[in-house]
């Protein structure tokens, strides 16, 4: 989303990344971005794809406590896997068979390298940012009787 808003042109939004994430993860996620394709449809359906992931989250859940589960989650892989199938019919369609082959093995080492750098990287900063995230949307989801 940063490549495709052009937010590294602005400075504003290069000082606060410093800020928050350091200027080592700064200059590590512009890494990142000088690898990415430049097809933006490409992103746009990997991050359909990565939002209904339910392995892709950084957040370590406290089996102590009793969590129902949620009654929808066959639901999700399903969509989850239309997704990857409309993605995979895509790059066939724009690359051909080993083209497409190529680039789906290099979008998921990119995920994998992602889930691996956000959490060997994480700052206190991101923590208490996740509390407050977690929190506040634990509070909006909260139905009082």
């Amino acid at each position: 989303m940063v490549r495709e808003t052009n937010a590294l042109d602005s400075p504003f939004f290069r000082a606060g990344c410093c800020n928050i994430y350091g200027q080592e993860n700064f200059n590590e996620t512009i890494k990142f971005i000088s690898k990415l394709e430049q097809n933006g449809i490409l992103f746009k359906i990997m991050l359909l794809i990565i939002a209904f992931s339910a392995n892709s989250s950084i957040v370590v859940p406290d089996y102590s406590e009793n969590m129902p589960t949620i009654e929808g989650t066959m639901s999700v892989n399903r969509i989850q896997n239309i997704l990857v199938t409309m993605f995979w019919k895509y790059l066939n369609y724009q690359y051909g068979f080993l083209g497409a082959v190529k680039c789906f093995g290099s979008f998921i080492k990119f995920i994998l390298n992602i889930l691996r750098w956000t959490n060997e990287k994480f700052t206190p900063q991101h923590w208490d940012m996740v509390d407050i995230i977690i929190e506040n949307t634990s509070r909006a989801l909260t139905i009082d009787h």
